[in-house]
């Protein structure tokens, strides 16, 4: 993201809002998912360790995929994905803030132990993104296979 100009970044923000906002005419099965009615305000006070637990509960749910080649399952999956990717970026721009606007080492340490937390959702959603981009590469919907080979890539 940081190579992206600003123009760039709002209009993939635009596509990704116009992509992915309707729901997937298949029926979809949350198994009861408690997290997917739960609204979380972004621009409400960062919750922390109430983002954080609602995250763990999501990436334990991972929608299961058994078709590579599929854009409704990959769709699915993108929704997952932001949704705990969203939070987890709230939570990293708070604990910047409280950084830089006072540095202590109480902070630091806030700052470094939520990077640990979140590194294993990117250790396991990238070779996800790299298997749906590996197979996408023939879709019809462009949106889509930029937005996964830019997952793919790291890059987002």
């Amino acid at each position: 993201l940081e190579d992206l100009s600003e123009k760039e970044l709002r209009a993939l923000i635009t596509i990704i809002k116009e992509e992915y906002s309707f729901s997937v005419n298949e029926k979809t099965d949350y198994e009861g998912n408690p997290n997917e009615n739960i609204q979380v305000d972004l621009n409400d006070h960062v919750d922390i360790a109430l983002w954080n637990k609602l995250n763990d509960q999501d990436i334990k749910n991972m929608p299961e995929i058994k078709d590579y080649t599929d854009e409704a399952t990959a769709t699915h999956w993108l929704e997952w994905y932001f949704r705990i990717n969203q939070r987890f970026s709230q939570i990293s721009i708070s604990a910047q803030w409280d950084y830089l606007t006072n540095i202590t080492t109480e902070n630091a340490k806030k700052m470094s132990d939520q990077s640990l937390l979140q590194s294993p959702f990117g250790r396991q959603t990238l070779p996800i993104a790299k298997e749906f981009n590996k197979y996408m590469k023939n879709s019809k919907n462009k949106d889509l296979k930029l937005i996964l080979g830019r997952l793919a890539t790291g890059t987002m």
